[in-house]
């Protein structure tokens, strides 16, 4: 039976937990994922737990952060003054915002904290720092 190379087109279901059962993603809806094995951008954990898989398998594995989306970094945790902030734009812990640097390179961030003149975001990615429980069914190489 073959198993998944590098190269290979790969079609899964993922599902994928934190350490206190919380699942994070799922494939079960909207369908199984497709891509190609040390080519897609993928999660490395993801691409090694799937390396060697025959059709039809299961495996459950491991993502560190390192492996991951990294490490959490208190760099990317700042402040920005509140004025920078259209008026009519609602603000509150929680919310994802979508903020520009200079020369025009935008990214992700989640508020922290709303204060009267600032407001504290955290820029790294939701799961930085949090090892994902993964369970992988691989439907399909070709």
């Amino acid at each position: 039976m073959a198993s998944a190379n590098r190269g290979d087109r790969v079609r899964v279901h993922l599902e994928g937990r934190l350490e206190n059962g919380e699942v994070v993603c799922s494939t079960r809806v909207p369908g199984p994922f497709c891509f190609v094995l040390g080519k897609d951008r993928v999660l490395p954990g993801l691409f090694a737990g799937i390396l060697g898989m025959s059709v039809g398998q299961t495996r459950n594995f491991e993502v560190s952060p390192e492996k991951g989306h990294g490490a959490w970094r208190r760099d990317l945790v700042f402040a920005v003054d509140r004025s920078c902030f259209p008026e009519d734009v609602e603000l509150f812990p929680g919310k994802t915002l979508r903020l520009e640097q200079p020369g025009g390179r935008s990214f992700s961030a989640t508020i922290k904290k709303v204060g009267p003149r600032r407001v504290v975001v955290d820029a790294n990615h939701p799961l930085a720092g949090k090892k994902i429980l993964f369970t992988a069914e691989l439907l399909e190489i070709g």
